[in-house]
């Protein structure tokens, strides 16, 4: 599993640099990282994803969950609403 999911990464990653308006792919790349446990990354993918639509409900919960996962939920807030991350 952990290498249809590394492949998967690497396949959605090549896609998103291709096309990095295109929201699917980072998305795709985002929640992949995020099931690998990957969560600084798959907060940074989930983050592009934001600016390629910023209405993605699917890019702010991948957000949500990866700061939870870092034990950040205080972030969370302060990603949604201002859009950044507290010192």
């Amino acid at each position: 599993k952990d290498s249809n999911q590394v492949g998967i990464i690497q396949m959605a990653s090549k896609a998103a640099q291709k096309y990095p308006k295109e929201v699917t792919f980072q998305l795709i790349v985002a929640r992949s990282q995020l099931q690998a446990g990957q969560l600084q990354p798959a907060l940074a993918s989930a983050r592009k994803a934001m600016e390629a639509d910023p209405k993605s409900l699917a890019a702010v919960q991948i957000a949500m969950a990866a700061f939870n996962g870092m034990n950040m939920p205080d972030s969370t807030v302060a990603e949604i609403l201002l859009g950044e991350t507290p010192p």
